[in-house]
């Protein structure tokens, strides 16, 4: 399990790519499931809640909107690996 795999998902999805590889989708999702968030975390929440989806068969039809959230949750999660190793 990889945060990394959510971000590189999560980064497909903004650029309207298909997410076509089923390991790194669900190793993203239960990297995410696996975090203890706090009330402030609505985004990494959100994130979670979309790659479950995805690995559980659903879709996600994302317009230009939802890419550019799911490029902000990108960026959200990379910065927790960040703030992860800077520990």
């Amino acid at each position: 399990m990889s945060l990394q795999d959510a971000v590189d998902v999560l980064k497909d999805l903004a650029n309207a790519r298909p997410v076509n590889n089923r390991s790194r989708l669900i190793c993203g999702a239960l990297a995410l499931n696996t975090l203890t968030w706090t009330s402030g975390d609505r985004d990494l929440s959100d994130a979670a809640i979309g790659l479950e989806i995805l690995a559980t068969g659903g879709t996600l039809d994302l317009d230009e909107l939802g890419r550019k959230r799911a490029a902000f949750l990108a960026k959200t999660v990379q910065a927790l690996i960040a703030k992860r190793i800077s520990d």
